[in-house]
């Protein structure tokens, strides 16, 4: 590189420097999204193999502004983003060039993108900011040696001065809960979940709820299902009406999955539920977060349906909690109660009064769009495919 600089000429080398990587990039930026996961591995690969035969000097001299360049984080290109070309390329820069920058350049230039797209600075705008975290966190973390280092990033981040840098984390917390292996999810980013659930600003902490929620719904480890309960039990103790709802939200969506564990729902999320329709009765609190709750809670009792529960369950929890939520005769509007009595109904028809399970099933009634939401729902990402397989 430096007898180019001198002047010299060697031909294969510009052939390499002015169309076989110019050339490169505009085949990936030609590629719909949809097509991206197929090659990306195979981008990544031979960036990886052009950067090592050449060295680092020419990585960091001639591909990586080249890159950065379509990225916009040239100082000249700033705010010009075409955000559907950085979807295509950060993942590949993520994985190809930027493993050739040292250990601190590569934090700065990490921690400088999750800092912009949180704050819309330098181009990025909100609508993208999903898809980017989820699609920069799964690259970055299915790298190890990255992964590693962007760990110890978002540690460093915790304790960020603004709140949307803080909920950008928490938000990479739970994306990398699907790419690391339990054991690195309960010693690293369980202990710094659990720290962010203390955040005194609520959108931080409503984030950590969701991805407490994920490892909640997925861990086997009873050592970390003990610690997300006492975390969620805690939050429940606030009173305050957002967390409560976002945790009905939690609730109505991890109660249906076949893999959560079942004694855990019996035993935590069910007492939890009665309770909260205990206290939605309660004519002290404003009526129109009492309203809010009884509807969530009538959501998360429908979450049931399919469930097999025993007698004294149905019995103790269900019913006494739709009975309660139905002794105020204001608190839910007629399509919600003709749910709960709906619901009364055919769990009235199914009891024995034998000590048995029994297959709970709410035929009468369909889905409603409040039902539908999922604990981490968003646009499907082209990565999402590439680490499923």
């Amino acid at each position: 590189f430096g007898f180019l600089r001198s002047g010299g000429s060697w031909r294969s080398l510009n052939w390499v420097i002015n169309d076989l990587i110019p050339r490169l990039l505009r085949c990936a930026s030609d590629l719909e999204l949809i097509q991206l996961h197929d090659v990306l591995q195979s981008f990544a690969n031979f960036v990886n193999a052009l950067s090592s035969s050449f060295g680092s000097t020419f990585t960091k001299s001639v591909i990586q502004p080249q890159f950065l360049l379509v990225l916009g984080s040239d100082a000249t290109n700033k705010g010009t983003r075409n955000m559907s070309l950085v979807r295509r390329m950060l993942p590949l820069y993520v994985r190809g060039p930027l493993r050739f920058t040292s250990e601190e350049e590569t934090k700065a230039f990490l921690q400088d993108v999750i800092v912009s797209f949180s704050l819309e600075q330098n181009g990025w705008k909100r609508r993208e900011h999903e898809m980017l975290v989820t699609d920069a966190t799964i690259a970055i973390s299915s790298e190890r040696d990255l992964q590693r280092l962007f760990l110890t990033l978002l540690w460093e981040l915790v304790v960020h001065p603004v709140g949307q840098v803080r909920s950008t984390v928490v938000e990479m917390f739970q994306v990398m809960l699907s790419t690391v292996d339990q054991s690195e999810s309960s010693k690293r980013i369980l202990p710094a979940l659990l720290t962010m659930s203390k955040d005194t600003d609520n959108t931080v902490k409503l984030a950590t709820i969701r991805a407490l929620g994920s490892m909640f719904a997925t861990t086997p480890d009873s050592k970390v299902v003990a610690k997300i309960k006492a975390q969620f039990e805690s939050f429940f103790e606030e009173a305050n009406h957002e967390v409560t709802m976002e945790l009905l939200r939690v609730f109505r969506t991890i109660i249906p999955l076949h893999n959560f564990d079942t004694a855990t729902r019996d035993s935590f999320i069910l007492p939890q539920t009665h309770h909260l329709a205990v206290m939605a009765s309660n004519p002290t609190a404003p009526m129109s977060k009492r309203k809010e709750l009884a509807m969530g809670l009538i959501e998360v009792f429908r979450t049931f349906n399919g469930s097999r529960l025993s007698e004294t369950l149905i019995q103790n929890y269900i019913l006494a909690g739709l009975e309660a939520l139905l002794s105020d005769g204001s608190l839910l509007d007629a399509t919600y109660r003709m749910m709960a009595e709906e619901m009364i109904k055919e769990l009235a028809s199914t009891l024995t009064g034998a000590p048995m399970q029994v297959d709970v099933h709410f035929t009468g009634l369909k889905r409603s769009s409040m039902s539908s939401d999922v604990l981490d729902y968003r646009e499907p990402t082209f990565l999402d495919r590439f680490r499923n397989g």
